[in-house]
């Protein structure tokens, strides 16, 4: 069962695993965990010198609006037991769903740079308040959408020039996650440029 401490040594965990280029490999089987590898890999792309993001996803929805119900009520089910004081407050006032959208606008007004190909649902995207972010970024051209045109089979991933997170299933965000794995995340960057071939620009 995932805790409130767990779940703060997790993000601990990760923060230390981007900083110091750790190979160690993570597993997530939660949508929080799959929130905190995400806020976590773009901080490693803005480490990165080309400050890249490649992210080929369902419907980019740990973004969407309806998902931050979904991360609080999983964040209130998490027992605060056997907490220090300091971890309690910090426990407290921790709203991950906002934490991931401030990422976001950080990284991308910060010279990082989002590709985004989506798989299905794109056409309502705009009606999130993530809209005002990418479009935003779009303006700037640091953020590219696509919407796939044909369902190639391949698992959801995001990664970067050395970092990956590569989800066994989108229902259950379980996924594996590194932080410096070069060839891996290579064998990613290339499995992108081909699926940004048979996808074309989203135009909201």
């Amino acid at each position: 069962m995932l805790t409130a401490k767990k779940l703060l040594t997790y993000k601990s965990d990760l923060e230390r695993a981007v900083n110091e280029r750790s190979s160690e490999i993570f597993f997530n089987d939660s949508i929080l965990h799959a929130m905190l590898i995400m806020k976590a890999l773009l901080q490693k792309a803005q480490n990165e010198d080309s400050k890249l993001l490649s992210v080929y996803c369902g419907n980019f929805s740990l973004f969407r609006d309806k998902t931050k119900i979904k991360v609080d009520n999983e964040k209130m089910n998490c027992s605060a037991n056997n907490l220090e004081a300091n971890e309690l407050e910090e426990w407290q006032n921790w709203d991950l769903y906002t934490d991931l959208q401030n990422k976001l606008r950080d990284f991308l007004n910060n010279g990082g740079h989002l590709d985004l190909i989506v798989q299905y649902q794109a056409d309502d995207l705009p009606d999130n308040k993530v809209w005002r972010i990418l479009s935003d970024g779009i303006q700037k051209e640091k953020v590219r959408i696509f919407q796939l045109k044909i369902n190639v089979g391949l698992d959801h991933f995001a990664t970067t020039q050395e970092a990956y997170r590569l989800e066994n299933s989108d229902e259950t965000k379980t996924a594996t996650c590194c932080f410096c794995d070069e060839k891996n995340a290579r064998i990613l960057n290339d499995n992108f440029k081909e699926l940004i071939k048979l996808s074309e620009p989203f135009d909201a």
